[in-house]
């Protein structure tokens, strides 16, 4: 056996030092965010919504929809829709009521 025992092998899934710090840095920041809207109802995010959407991504009575400008594509003439941040896709309500 000339092979040593290592307790501790080479993760290859593990972060690299510039990838702890970012992710460190965006929990300082959701951190922050938690701390200015506390006591609140409503969950914090870092995403912002689009121009287009009628209410944040997974709120009871919305869903997905193509964007009406762009129709899915996410660009206008060779721009990216502002309607829905070139994604083809906008928070809507669903339903009737």
């Amino acid at each position: 056996m000339s092979e040593k025992f290592d307790p501790a092998p080479f993760d290859k899934y593990a972060m690299e030092d510039d990838e702890l710090r970012k992710s460190d840095s965006n929990a300082t920041i959701l951190d922050q965010a938690i701390m200015e809207t506390f006591p609140a109802s409503d969950p914090v995010s870092l995403a912002q919504p689009a121009p287009g959407d009628e209410a944040d991504k997974g709120t009871l009575g919305t869903g997905e929809a193509i964007c009406p400008n762009c129709q899915g594509s996410g660009r206008i003439q060779e721009q990216l829709c502002e309607n829905c941040n070139g994604t083809g896709k906008v928070v809507q309500g669903v339903g009737g009521g």
